[in-house]
């Protein structure tokens, strides 16, 4: 019993939970999703990431538990995403990111978000 109530603590704000954290703004949601991009934790896109929300990569939809096993399966060397063009608002963010020191393909990445989650990820490798 303990451990069920220390979880639902640790997981208040989680966009795993019943109640995420709705004063938690687009902006904010994008930087904690694209930072676990970067570091290639899953478990911190949970944080922000409704789930069954809908990935969509080059046009080819994914389910939210496949994209973070290709996440989480991803062995290559890390390398620090670099945001290039960045437009938000209340509902949408869209980032254009590259690696640093990887190819100079950029890739277009567009979040949608409501009540405190990110409801939808669209990524397109151009």
């Amino acid at each position: 019993m303990l451990i069920v109530a220390l979880a639902a603590i640790l997981q208040l704000g989680s966009c795993q939970a019943a109640s995420p954290d709705r004063t938690r703004t687009a902006a904010e949601a994008a930087d904690i999703f694209f930072k676990g991009i970067e570091e290639r934790d899953e478990t911190a896109l949970w944080w922000v990431v409704r789930p069954g929300a809908a990935f969509v990569i080059d046009g080819q939809a994914h389910t939210d538990t496949a994209f973070y096993a290709s996440l989480a399966g991803d062995k290559s060397v890390q390398k620090n995403l670099v945001i290039t063009a960045l437009t938000s608002t209340q509902t949408t963010v869209t980032a254009t990111t590259v690696y640093r020191g990887g190819a100079d393909t950029p890739t277009l990445t567009t979040l949608t978000f409501a009540n405190g989650c990110i409801t939808d990820v669209t990524v397109d490798h151009r």
